[in-house]
C-alpha cells in the first residue's frame, strides 16, 4: 500500500516537471572558443530538451586499460561486436585511468591512452559516433588508492592552484596535464569529447568526495576547466558532471551546492545501476522510482540549464544476468530529456540484452548510422571566379553583362534593373574549391551565406518572388570556373532550387539557405563546386530592385561562405 501512494506522489512529481522541461537549454557550450565539431555534437544533444521525436544516443563503453594490455583475456576494444543487426553504437569511448587486473596495479599510462585513442580516431573517421571519455588523476596523496580514498585527513584544498606547493599538489596537476596530452591527439584529430573529469563524484569511494567540502570540490573542478580550456586549449571538450543517481541517502542527495556552474559544465549526468530486486516497472511497463531520493537526485539532474544524460547505465547490475532494452525505452517515456544511455559493462551491452533488435530499431534510438554529420569545413568565396551577370534585357536569356573583380557592396547582385538596362535581371555566382574535403567525408547538410552590403531601390525579397539557387556540376556554370555571361542562361548538368535564401532584413545581416539532398549530391569532391543566385520572378515594372552582397574581394568575415557538414563514411 506504501508503494501504490509513493508511485502515486512520484507521477505527480513527473507531470510537473514535464511542464518546467518545456524550456530549452543554453545555447552554447561553456567554452566560447569551442570547436564547431564540437558544439555540434552539443547542439544535437540540446534537442532532447523534453521532445519526445529526437533521438536519444545509444552509447556503450568499449572497455580501457585491460582491453589494451590483455586483450586475449579480455576481449578487444572494438566497436563491431556491439553491433547489432549491422547497427553500431552512436556513442563510445573509454577509461584512461584503471587497474591492470594482470598486475593488480592502478594505472595511467601515457602509452595506454595514446594506444585507446588510436582506436578512437579509427572508429571516429570509419563511423563517426560520438567519443565519451573518463579520466581521473590517481589519488595523489597514495596514487595505488586508485580513486578510492587515502586518509581522512586528505584534503582536495591542497591540489588547487592557489595552494602551496606540496608533494600531493604535483602529483595531481601532472596526472591532469597527462590527461590533457591525452585529449589533445583526439582534438588534433578533430574529435570531440563528452567528457567526465570527476566520474561518480558523490560516491563515499571517492577521495574527491569523502570527508572533502562542496566548496573545495567546486574550486577544484573549476581549476581543472580553466587549465584545460584556458591552458591547454582544449576547446574540443564538451564537460560532463555527474552524479550516482540511485540509492543515495537523505543527507548525501542535496547536490546544489556541489554543481560547478553553468559556465564550466555543459552536460549533466547520473549513473543509473538498476537492481533486479526493486520494482521499477509496473504491470504495464511503466517506469517510476520507488525511493524519494532517486526521485530527488533525478529533479534536480534534469531541471539544469544543460542537457541531461546517463553516463552509465546498466541492468540487472550485480547479476550476471542480462535484463531488457525495453526497460531503456520505459524509462525514454518517463524521462522524454534523456540524451543518451551509455551502457557500461560488456556483460550488460545493448546486443546481450533481450529485445536488442526492437530497441535500435526504435524511432526514438539513435545509433552510429543515424547521427548527424558533426564535423564541418567552411569554404570562402574564390574572388577571380564570383561576381555578377545580367541579361542582355528583361526575360531575353541572350548574353549581357558579367563583372567578375568588383569589390564593396554591391560586388554580387541579385534582383531586377531599372528602365535604363531595360528591366533586365541580376544573378550572383559564387564559386568555391571543395576538393579540400577529407577523403572518405559524406556531406550531410551544406548551408551557404552571402553577407548583405547595400538594398538598391525596392526590396527584390518582397517584389521578385524566392531566392533561389542552383548549384553546377563539376565543370562550372558554362563548362569552366571563370565568370562568363554565357553563365546566365547555362543549364546544361545544372541542378536547380537546391536552396532559398533569407531576406537579410538590413544592411551586414546575412542570408542563408541549406542546400537539398540533390544539391548535397551535386557537392564536387575534386574541384569547384558553383552556386547561381537569383529571384524566380520578375515584375517588369521599371523599377530597381536588387539586393547588394560582398564577394570574394571582401575583408575575411564578409566573404561568401559554405559551410558543409559531413560524417566519415563506413568501409
Amino acid at each position: 500500500m506504501k508503494l501504490k501512494f509513493l508511485r502515486a506522489g512520484l507521477a505527480l512529481g513527473v507531470a510537473v516537471l514535464s511542464i518546467n522541461s518545456a524550456r530549452a537549454y543554453l545555447p552554447v557550450l561553456s567554452d566560447p572558443a569551442a570547436l564547431p565539431v564540437a558544439q555540434n555534437v552539443y547542439n544535437y544533444l540540446a534537442t532532447r530538451a523534453s521532445a519526445t521525436t529526437d533521438k536519444m544516443i545509444e552509447g556503450q563503453h568499449l572497455g580501457g586499460v585491460n582491453e589494451i594490455l590483455h586483450p586475449e583475456i579480455y576481449g578487444p576494444f572494438d566497436i563491431t561486436s556491439h553491433a547489432v543487426n549491422g547497427k553500431l553504437p552512436g556513442m563510445v569511448g573509454t577509461r584512461y585511468d584503471g587497474t591492470d587486473k594482470q598486475q593488480n596495479e592502478y594505472i595511467l599510462d601515457p602509452v595506454v591512452c595514446s594506444a585507446l585513442n588510436i582506436q578512437l580516431i579509427s572508429i571516429w573517421k570509419s563511423n563517426q559516433p560520438v567519443v565519451h571519455i573518463t579520466a581521473i588523476p590517481p589519488n595523489p596523496w597514495h596514487p595505488q588508492s586508485g580513486r578510492d580514498p587515502y586518509k581522512p585527513t586528505n584534503n582536495l584544498s591542497e591540489l588547487l592552484l592557489t595552494a602551496p606547493d606540496s608533494a600531493a599538489k604535483r602529483s595531481f596537476w601532472a596526472s591532469i596535464d597527462l590527461i590533457a596530452a591525452a585529449l589533445g591527439e583526439l582534438r588534433d584529430a578533430g574529435i570531440p569529447v563528452v567528457f567526465r573529469p570527476f566520474a561518480e563524484f558523490n560516491m563515499p569511494n571517492k577521495y574527491y568526495y569523502r570527508n572533502q567540502s562542496s566548496a573545495t570540490f567546486v574550486q577544484l573542478w573549476q581549476d581543472v576547466y580553466n587549465h584545460y580550456v584556458g591552458v591547454k586549449g582544449l576547446h574540443n571538450l564538451i564537460f560532463c558532471w555527474e552524479a550516482w543517481a540511485l540509492n543515495r541517502s537523505s543527507t548525501e542527495s542535496d547536490l546544489g551546492p556541489w554543481y560547478p556552474g553553468d559556465n564550466y559544465v555543459d552536460v549533466v549526468a547520473g549513473a543509473y545501476y538498476f537492481q533486479p530486486d526493486i520494482p521499477y516497472l509496473d504491470a504495464n511497463g511503466v517506469f517510476s522510482f520507488t525511493k524519494v531520493n532517486d526521485q530527488t537526485i533525478y529533479d534536480f539532474l534534469t531541471t539544469r540549464n544543460r542537457p541531461f544524460g546517463a553516463a552509465q547505465w546498466g541492468l540487472n547490475q550485480g547479476t550476471g544476468v542480462p535484463g531488457d532494452d525495453r526497460f531503456t525505452l520505459s524509462f525514454m517515456n518517463f524521462c522524454p530529456r534523456l540524451a543518451f544511455a551509455y551502457y557500461w559493462t560488456n556483460e550488460q551491452a545493448v546486443e546481450v540484452q533481450a529485445h536488442a533488435e526492437e530497441f535500435v530499431s526504435e524511432p526514438r534510438v539513435a545509433t552510429a548510422e543515424d547521427l548527424p554529420g558533426f564535423s564541418e569545413k567552411t569554404f570562402s568565396s574564390l574572388p577571380a571566379e564570383d561576381g555578377w551577370i545580367r541579361e542582355y534585357s528583361m526575360g531575353s536569356l541572350k548574353f549581357g553583362v558579367a563583372r567578375a573583380t568588383e569589390v564593396g557592396t554591391t560586388a554580387l547582385r541579385t534582383g531586377d534593373t531599372g528602365p535604363r538596362e531595360m528591366d533586365a535581371r541580376y544573378q550572383s555566382i559564387v564559386s568555391f574549391d571543395t576538393s579540400t574535403l577529407p577523403p572518405g567525408a559524406t556531406p550531410t547538410g551544406a548551408t551557404l551565406r552571402l553577407k548583405r552590403g547595400a538594398l538598391v531601390g525596392q526590396n527584390p525579397f518582397l517584389t521578385e518572388g524566392s531566392c533561389w539557387v542552383d548549384i553546377a556540376g563539376s565543370t562550372g556554370f558554362g563548362g569552366s570556373p571563370d565568370l562568363s555571361p554565357d553563365d546566365f542562361r547555362n543549364f546544361s548538368g545544372i541542378v536547380k532550387a537546391v536552396a532559398t535564401l533569407s531576406d537579410p532584413l538590413a544592411d551586414g545581416n546575412w542570408s542563408t539557405g541549406s542546400l537539398n539532398p540533390a544539391g548535397l549530391t551535386a557537392i564536387n569532391r575534386s574541384g569547384r563546386t558553383q552556386l547561381r543566385i537569383y529571384f524566380n520572378q520578375n515584375r517588369h515594372d521599371g523599377h530597381e530592385a536588387f539586393v547588394g552582397w560582398y564577394s570574394g574581394e571582401a575583408e575575411s568575415g564578409d566573404q561568401p561562405e559554405l559551410t558543409i557538414h559531413y560524417k566519415y563514411q563506413a568501409p
